[in-house]
């Protein structure tokens, strides 16, 4: 993998947000069986991703998400820009806030449709100030910070 720059921060190992920059294309050889809740958004760049043995093929502002469970294979991208969010059920259980975020079968578990979203002008600027309140948020430190974190989550 030619990764140029990762950043990461996280919180009790439960929650994470990874900033990625890659220099050229990547592959992986292997699949990997994901063991938490992610959201990858690639701002910039395109690639063939594999998830659940289906080959999905994707070109710049894409959402997708993955579930406990799946099976994750890049076979080539070439990404500028990508942000990956990741956290386990103890820090926020989709099934249980199903009522609140209406993701549940919809944004995660869901079988039936491509796990790809391609969001608009407005939600990207949306998607935009949430990363940049979250990335502070992991830098503040503070004693609600798990509150915090969870909400800009939702």
């Amino acid at each position: 993998m030619a990764v140029q720059d990762i950043v990461k921060y996280s919180f009790k190992e439960t929650f994470s947000v990874s900033t990625v920059q890659f220099e050229k294309a990547c592959t992986i050889d292997h699949s990997v069986q994901q063991n938490a809740y992610s959201i990858y958004w690639i701002q910039e760049g395109s690639g063939t991703y594999n998830i659940d043995f289906e080959s999905y093929t994707f070109n710049d502002n894409v959402l997708f998400f993955l579930s406990p469970g799946q099976v994750f294979t890049v076979d080539s991208e070439q990404i500028k820009t990508a942000y990956k969010l990741t956290f386990v059920r103890d820090f926020y259980c989709v099934q249980t806030h199903d009522t609140e975020v209406a993701c549940n079968g919809i944004l995660f578990n869901n079988i039936y449709e491509t796990p790809f979203v391609k969001p608009c002008e407005k939600d990207t600027k949306k998607l935009n100030f949430i990363l940049e309140s979250l990335i502070e948020e992991f830098q503040q430190n503070e004693t609600a910070q798990y509150d915090m974190l969870q909400s800009y989550l939702k």
